[in-house]
């Protein structure tokens, strides 16, 4: 099947371009976990935090551990051993403050379990680059009342099908 990029439903809420986005890696709001044993560390009420190479395992304890979380970012970078799967779906659907989730290079996603992200009401921006999604996922975010930014960059599964409930998108 094609690649096919759809970057933006909106305007970026916060009137940045993608490079000052970048920057804000650095962001000391932004708590990195690239390590399991980073999770302990952070704190009972962060709001924002970013998981580099790690599986569901890790992501169910930093939900656990902050469950106030407003931006969760997940990059799998180039680690295939350890991805997360579909059960990351219910994992952010336990975090009802979210409002950002960025799943980038988790290829083992085919998007089975995202309704789950129906949950979250307050889900403005959803980021799954470089995923391989089912296309009959993508009729879901269309009930998605809050979703702002979506980003299938270099996605697979995205097919005309796909575009359809994407464009009766609320955002």
């Amino acid at each position: 099947g094609a690649v096919v990029g759809v970057r933006v439903l909106a305007s970026r809420p916060d009137g940045m371009d993608d490079g000052q986005a970048a920057t804000q890696r650095q962001d000391p709001e932004n708590h990195i976990v690239d390590d399991p044993g980073d999770v302990e560390a952070l704190p009972a009420d962060a709001r924002w935090v970013t998981v580099l190479r790690q599986g569901d395992d890790v992501l169910e304890r930093v939900a656990a551990r902050c469950p106030r979380l407003q931006r969760l970012h997940v990059n799998c970078m180039e680690e295939f051993s350890r991805q997360p799967t579909n059960r990351v779906f219910a994992i952010a659907a336990t975090l009802s403050e979210l409002r950002e989730l960025q799943l980038v290079k988790t290829v083992h996603l085919d998007g089975t379990g995202i309704e789950r992200l129906l949950d979250l009401p307050r889900l403005e921006t959803l980021v799954l680059a470089m995923t391989r999604l089912k296309a009959a996922s993508f009729s879901v975010l269309p009930r998605m009342p809050s979703l702002r930014v979506l980003d299938l960059s270099y996605s697979r599964g995205v097919d005309e099908d796909a575009l359809r409930h994407i464009a009766r998108c609320p955002g």
